[in-house]
């Protein structure tokens, strides 16, 4: 055997014996409301609060917490590390999962968590950490406030109530690209009540997948309750459902201006350095109830072609509906001046999708429905135009009304694309539907918002769902679930 290969062999096989000896070294820690913290957090003798079990725990190891309320905020400020692994507070038995309880919502999952598990959140200060199912509430801060500068957080099945006194689901630190968070997993949580559902702020390799966002409420006078604000790089949003907002929780005389959004963005020239949004993945949401589905702003450069803080977006397969509410003018997008934007195989009722003052886009197999006169373009009132590099393969329909060939010379205009229930929130087609088979191939366009494969039939349908037939549209298991390894 040649040397070089023999010594390879050898590290690999210390480190694969380092990394079983550290796992054999974890250990489970026990808090029950039978506890005391003068006990030695074993599972004879628990601790009674998280906070006195996390001091114990190392890389690897686990905070086991029985059902109960803990009248308590943890601040963590020791985490694991990359080779021992997560700290990992979880509140449900070890080899087991967090409960649930079942959502008849026709665009949920078909259930939420159900913690049995209620404290009041977490000031998460270090890295590598692992926080699962817990009912936060009585809160006075955010649910998961996130510090600068931290990597490496796992939030999973977790249920937030704001209770609408006017805090975040998820706060992350407002502070510049290089110190803000990174690696962050924010997956099948509930969040209700809250003045804002995820405060985004992140460096790199954030996800959000599989939450539930309903009805934001509480804050100042004329807080915009939007479901996310979006700010940093490389960040996901994957199978989130947003729903529920009033725009009676928002609109006041004095503030004119409030709006609700699901995904908001800008850049005003901020000094604090974090107004940017690049390499964005919108994909497989439900998002209804929103003055704007997305907003894009960067005001500080209209100039084609320089993209400094808002580029590379990325929305597929989303459903954009009940919408606007609150001012006349309301949009399922709005890019001004943001780069590089594609935008496909989304349905969206209702409202209008700008590319304007400078931004440029490939808008492909969306259906737009009740859209106005223009339910996508480039020259909108009082804007400066942006530019569609490709835009064809979409359905456009509204009743009353026909959209001419010399506007949209490349679409499919003036067919009914036979949701299958509408009043209903079925967003799906029917199988006679003429956007059935008629979207523009794409090769990246593997699977439609449910996670059934594309296509179904001779060829991709145009729209966020895939006609099929024994395919529900709700409540189920969703597909593409992040594994997440600790």
């Amino acid at each position: 055997m040649v040397r070089g290969a023999s010594l390879l062999i050898t590290v690999v096989v210390a480190v694969g014996v380092l990394l079983s000896a550290i796992s054999a070294r974890a250990t489970t820690y026990y808090v029950a409301k039978t506890g005391s913290d003068s006990n030695p957090c074993s599972a004879g003798s628990p601790c009674l609060t998280i906070t006195r079990a996390y001091t114990l725990a190392n890389a690897g190891d686990v905070v086991q917490v029985a059902a109960g309320t803990y009248n308590e905020r943890v601040n963590l400020t020791r985490g694991g590390s990359a080779i021992g692994g997560k700290i990992t507070i979880q509140g449900y038995p070890v080899g087991a999962a967090c409960p649930t309880s079942i959502n008849a919502d026709i665009n949920s999952r078909g259930f939420r968590p159900a913690p049995t598990v209620t404290m009041s959140g977490f000031a998460v200060g270090a890295s590598f950490l692992s926080l699962q199912c817990f009912k936060i509430t009585n809160l006075t801060a955010e649910g998961f406030n996130l510090n600068s500068g931290i990597s490496d957080i796992d939030m999973t099945d977790n249920f937030i109530d704001g209770a609408g006194v006017g805090v975040h689901g998820l706060g992350m630190a407002v502070v510049s690209l290089p110190s803000m968070a990174k690696n962050v997993n924010f997956l099948r949580n509930y969040v209700t009540h809250t003045d804002y559902g995820a405060m985004v702020f992140c460096n790199s390799n954030c996800l959000f997948q599989d939450n539930e966002f309903e009805r934001m409420t509480g804050g100042p006078v004329g807080s915009d309750h939007d479901y996310s604000r979006v700010f940093g790089e490389y960040i996901t949003f994957r199978h989130n459902y947003m729903h529920g907002n009033s725009i009676a929780d928002c609109a006041q005389p004095s503030v004119p201006d409030c709006h609700i959004d699901c995904f908001q963005t800008w850049n005003i020239n901020s000094p604090g350095g974090y107004e940017l949004a690049r390499h964005i993945t919108i994909d497989r949401n439900t998002c209804f109830n929103s003055h704007e589905g997305i907003i894009s702003r960067d005001t500080t450069s209209q100039a084609v072609g320089t993209y400094l803080s808002h580029n590379f977006w990325t929305v597929t397969n989303n459903v954009f509906a009940h919408g606007p509410i609150g001012a006349s003018q309301g949009w399922n997008a709005l890019f001004d001046h943001t780069g590089n934007v594609v935008f496909e195989n989304n349905t969206c009722d209702g409202s209008i999708v700008g590319y304007l003052n400078g931004s440029n886009g490939t808008h492909r197999n969306n259906i737009h429905t009740n859209g106005n006169f223009q339910p996508y373009g480039t020259h909108i009132s009082s804007w400066a135009d942006g530019v569609l590099n490709a835009a064809d393969h979409n359905l456009l329909y509204e009743a009353g009304r026909m959209y001419s060939s010399s506007s949209f010379p490349k679409d499919v205009l003036n067919n009914n694309p036979l949701y299958t229930n509408s009043a209903g929130d079925n967003w799906q087609i029917q199988s006679g539907s003429p956007a059935k088979d008629s979207a523009a191939t794409i090769s990246s366009m593997t699977v439609d918002l449910r996670g059934v494969s594309r296509p179904q039939g001779s060829g991709t349908d145009i729209g966020a769902y895939e006609a099929t037939s024994g395919v529900a549209q709700g409540p189920q298991a969703p597909g593409n679930l992040s594994a997440i390894v600790h």
